[in-house]
């Protein structure tokens, strides 16, 4: 509840009523936490700020995009959008980092930019030569309209200029292309040619096993086979040629597995069976030794060749 004083001489003159400032100060921050009667002009919204500025007949812009140096304050205010003297008026405000933020953070950003030596100052006047500070704000693809189009429209331009000129250097020239061609058909050719060859030595190779096969066959067919041509014979010759088809055929005097070999008294028990006018012990002796392997004269055992 409010207390006030009223004038004991005329009750009807309200002009004349007073409150006490503390009172007052709770009522408005009821309404706006960020009152302060310290700086009320900096205690509004800050679209309203920047809305009264506008509307405002003095274009701070004018004077100050043309200086050809600016303090760091100045070239924060730039980059935020704020009249210096906005600025500067307001510093005293209890609010003023969380009203400023962006202009504070522009001001981090700059002097944080000098140290890293990317934008340079004078030293006497420790101020940024305006120009550079356009050019250094169209490189970092930071556009002021008013202070540095020209510059961001040429940064643009160069930089749409080198994109240009880097893809072009990554297409191969027409020369270039004509020799890769040019080494892709010789190449072409040399593995045509290489083909060919391995197809002839291929070639060579299944005819060298083909002829290995016959060889083999030959080798594989008794030696006692007549030809149609051959009509000469005897029962002795009948007997070998049957001793070597049912008892030697498969034998392979190279292999190096272990074979069975037949004994000589079966070979001639054989014999007696099955041609019975060879009844001579002594001609059943002298056939099996006619047909038997000179690798194979232990009969019965197991031949191991290393």
């Amino acid at each position: 509840m409010m207390t006030y004083r009223s004038n004991p001489f005329d009750k009807q003159d309200y002009s004349k009523f007073a409150f006490k400032k503390s009172e007052l100060l709770e009522i408005l921050r009821a309404i706006d936490s960020s009152f302060s009667f310290d700086s009320p002009t900096c205690n509004n919204q800050k679209s309203e700020q920047l809305s009264s500025y506008s509307n405002s007949q003095y274009d701070y812009k004018f004077y100050l995009f043309k200086k050809p140096l600016l303090t760091f304050h100045e070239a924060a205010c730039i980059m935020t959008g704020y009249d210096p003297q906005y600025v500067d008026q307001c510093q005293n405000d209890t609010n003023f980092r969380q009203n400023f933020s962006d202009y504070l953070g522009a001001y981090d950003y700059i002097n944080a930019c000098i140290d890293a030596q990317m934008l340079s100052y004078d030293n006497d006047s420790n101020r940024l030569y305006s120009n550079e500070f356009q050019q250094f704000l169209a490189n970092q693809n930071i556009e002021i309209k008013g202070f540095n189009e020209k510059e961001y429209i040429d940064y643009l331009a160069q930089k749409s200029l080198k994109e240009q000129k880097e893809f072009n250097s990554q297409i191969p020239s027409a020369q270039t292309i004509e020799a890769e061609i040019f080494s892709t058909d010789n190449r072409v050719l040399e593995l045509e040619k290489s083909i060919n060859k391995l197809k002839v030595e291929l070639q060579e190779k299944d005819d060298e096993i083909e002829q290995l096969k016959n060889d083999i066959q030959k080798k594989n067919r008794s030696v006692f086979e007549i030809s149609p041509e051959q009509i000469y014979t005897t029962p002795a010759l009948e007997a070998v040629k049957a001793v070597v088809n049912h008892w030697w055929k498969d034998f392979d005097p190279d292999s190096n597995q272990p074979q069975s070999i037949p004994q000589q008294k079966h070979i001639k028990t054989w014999i007696a069976e099955n041609h019975p006018e060879m009844d001579s012990d002594y001609i059943q002796t002298a056939i099996d030794k006619i047909c038997r392997h000179p690798t194979a004269k232990n009969g019965g055992n197991r031949k191991f060749n290393f």
